[in-house]
C-alpha cells in the first residue's frame, strides 16, 4: 500500500490555531504518524500610512497589510483607482493607474480575533492633457488673433512653451495662458510646430500645425525683356496663402507667342513684332487679389539687311551704306580681330534711332592699292550682336591734280593721285609723251612736258589701267626769238662787208639755243656758229 500525507489546521478553544499537521501511513498494516503546531490569533493593527500617490501609466505597488496573523482585507467604502487592485490576503495595491483624481477607501482587515479598519487617500497624478485641437487657422486681414491651446493640469507658470518648430513671425506664445495671438506677418502659409504643457509630474507635447491665410501680394518687378526668336521666361512673385492663380486681365492683350500659366509663369518664343508691350495680370486666392501693370518689351539681335561685298573706285569719293533691322537701337563698329577699313575709307557712325532699323555708312575717297579687302562690321544691341564678313573691292584710281595748271614744253609738272605705283608712261595733250616721269609714289609722279605737246587731259598708264585727269593741262605758247642787236668785228659797219671767218654778235632772247642764219636779201650765206 502508497504512503499517505494530509496538512490539517483547527481552532483550539483557547483562540490559538493548531495547523500545519502531517500525518503520514505507508506499508500495508497502515502504520502512520502525525505532528502538530499552534499560533496565538491576534486581532490586525494597521500601521499608520493614510497617503497613496501614485501617477497615471506608472506601475504601482504598496503593501497595506496590518499586523496580524491570518487576516483577510477587503474595501469596504469607497474605490481604488481604475487599474489598482487589491490583494485579499496580503493587503497588497498594485497596478497600473489610467485615471488621475483623489481616490479615497477605507481598507478593512480581519482574523478571527477581530476586525480592523483604515481609511486611505489615493491620489493619482497625471501630466498635463491636452484638450484642445492640435491645429488652428487665421487669416491675415491686418488685425490680431488668438487661440488658446488647453490642457489639464498644466502648472499655472510657465506651463506652455513650443519645443519644436517656431511661430510664423508676428505671433507669440503666452507661457503661462497657453493663448497664441498677435499679428501675423510675412506671407501666410502652413507651420508645424510642438506644444509643450508642463506641470510638477512632467510634461507632455501636442503636435500641432498652424495655418495663415493671406491675400497675394505682388512683390516682382515691373518689366522683363524678351528677344525675338529665343525661348524666354519670367517669374511672377504674389506672395499668399492659399497659393494664389495668375490671370491676364481680359481687357489686356499679350504679344503674339506669349503665355501666361497659372502659377505665374510667362513664357513664349516671340515671333511677331517687337517694341514695348503693356499688360495687367491678376493674382488671387481664396482670401482676395492683387493686380500689377506689367511691361513686357521684346528685342530683336540686328540682322544685316545689306549686301556683304561693295566696290569703291580708287581716288574717287565713295558711299556704302551698311543697313540691319533689330531693336532696340544698333551701333556698328569692326569686329574685335577684323582687318582695318582700307585706306581713305572710315564709318560715317550714323545710327538710326527712330525705328526697328539702324544703318552706318562706309564713306571716303580710297587710297588704298587696287585690290579686294575683308573686313568683319559687327553689329551690336542689348539683344546681342551679329557680324558680317564685308568684301570691299577697289578698282582703278585717279589723276586728281597737277601742279602747275600750265607750262611750257621742257617744264617739270607733279600729278597727285592715286595708283601710281608701277606707271609705264605718262602723256600730255595730243597724246605727246612725256620727255621723262619719275614715279615718286603711289600718289605722286613727276614728269617733263614735251615740246610739241597741246594743251589736254594728262593721263597716266598703271597696271590697273590708263587714269587721266579731269581738267586740261595748258602748254604755253613758246615765243619768237627776237634780235636786238648784230656787232661785226671786221668791217667798220653794218654794211661792211663780211667775210669768212668773221665775228658776228647777235643779241636778243629766244627759249632755247637759236641758230643764226644770213642772209643776203633772199639768198642764205650760212650761219653764224
Amino acid at each position: 500500500m502508497s504512503a499517505i500525507q494530509a496538512n490539517f489546521s483547527a481552532l483550539k478553544a483557547d483562540g490559538s490555531i493548531a495547523f500545519w499537521g502531517t500525518m503520514g501511513k505507508s506499508g500495508p498494516t497502515g502504520s502512520g504518524n502525525a505532528t502538530t503546531q499552534s499560533s496565538q490569533v491576534s486581532k490586525p493593527v494597521f500601521t499608520p500610512n493614510t497617503g497613496l500617490n501614485s501617477i497615471t501609466n506608472q506601475p504601482f505597488f504598496a503593501n497595506l497589510g496590518a499586523q496580524g496573523v491570518g487576516a483577510r482585507y477587503e474595501i469596504t467604502v469607497g474605490a481604488l483607482p481604475a487599474g489598482i487592485t487589491l490583494d485579499g490576503t496580503t493587503g497588497v495595491l498594485s497596478g497600473i493607474p489610467t485615471a488621475s483624481g483623489s481616490f479615497p477607501f477605507t481598507l478593512a482587515a480581519s482574523t478571527p480575533a477581530g476586525i480592523a479598519s483604515q481609511t486611505f487617500s489615493f491620489a493619482v497624478a497625471s501630466p498635463p492633457i491636452f484638450t484642445s485641437a492640435n491645429s488652428a487657422t487665421f487669416t491675415d486681414v491686418g488685425t490680431g488673433v488668438s487661440f488658446t491651446v488647453a490642457a489639464t493640469g498644466v502648472a499655472s507658470t510657465n506651463g506652455y512653451s513650443v519645443t519644436s518648430g517656431t511661430l510664423p513671425a508676428g505671433l507669440t506664445l503666452n507661457a503661462n495662458t497657453g493663448v497664441i495671438s498677435g499679428t501675423p506677418l510675412g506671407s501666410g502659409g502652413v507651420a508645424n510646430i510642438v506644444i509643450s504643457a508642463t506641470n510638477t509630474v512632467g510634461s507632455t507635447t501636442q503636435p500641432f500645425t498652424l495655418t495663415i491665410n493671406k491675400a497675394p501680394s505682388f512683390t516682382n518687378v515691373t518689366k522683363t525683356t524678351f528677344t525675338l526668336g529665343s525661348p524666354s521666361t519670367f517669374q511672377f512673385t504674389a506672395p499668399g496663402y492659399p497659393a494664389p492663380t495668375f490671370t491676364v486681365n481680359p481687357s489686356s492683350t499679350l504679344p503674339a507667342g506669349v503665355t501666361l500659366e497659372s502659377n505665374g509663369t510667362l513664357s513664349c518664343t516671340p515671333s511677331g513684332a517687337t517694341g514695348s508691350f503693356y499688360f495687367t495680370v491678376i493674382a488671387s486666392n481664396s482670401i482676395g487679389g492683387a493686380s500689377i501693370r506689367f511691361q513686357l518689351v521684346v528685342h530683336q539681335a540686328p540682322v544685316f539687311t545689306s549686301a556683304a561685298s561693295t566696290v569703291f573706285v580708287g581716288g574717287q569719293s565713295g558711299t556704302f551704306p551698311v543697313t540691319t533691322t533689330g531693336y532696340p537701337y544698333i551701333s556698328y563698329a569692326l569686329a574685335i580681330g577684323s582687318n582695318p577699313l582700307p585706306a581713305g575709307l572710315a564709318f560715317d557712325r550714323i545710327v538710326n534711332y527712330s525705328d526697328n532699323s539702324g544703318s552706318i555708312s562706309i564713306v571716303g575717297t580710297p587710297t588704298a592699292p587696287n585690290g579686294t579687302y575683308t573686313v568683319i562690321v559687327r553689329a551690336t544691341n542689348t539683344a546681342g550682336f551679329t557680324d558680317q564678313t564685308l568684301a570691299i573691292d577697289i578698282k582703278g584710281g585717279t589723276v586728281s591734280s597737277f601742279t602747275p595748271s600750265h607750262a611750257r614744253g621742257g617744264s617739270v609738272v607733279k600729278l597727285s593721285g592715286q595708283q601710281f605705283t608701277g606707271a609705264t608712261q605718262v602723256t600730255f595733250g595730243g597724246g605727246i609723251q612725256a620727255t621723262s616721269f619719275t614715279v615718286v609714289s603711289d600718289i605722286e609722279i613727276t614728269a617733263t612736258v614735251p615740246v610739241g605737246a597741246s594743251t589736254g587731259i594728262i593721263s597716266v598708264v598703271t597696271p590697273g589701267g590708263t587714269l587721266s585727269s579731269t581738267t586740261n593741262f595748258t602748254v604755253d605758247a613758246v615765243p619768237a626769238p627776237a634780235i636786238a642787236s648784230i656787232a661785226i668785228d671786221s668791217g667798220s659797219s653794218n654794211s661792211d662787208a663780211i667775210t669768212k671767218n668773221t665775228d658776228v654778235s647777235v643779241s636778243g632772247t629766244a627759249e632755247a639755243a637759236a641758230l643764226v642764219k644770213i642772209y643776203d636779201g633772199s639768198t642764205y650765206l650760212g650761219s653764224a656758229v
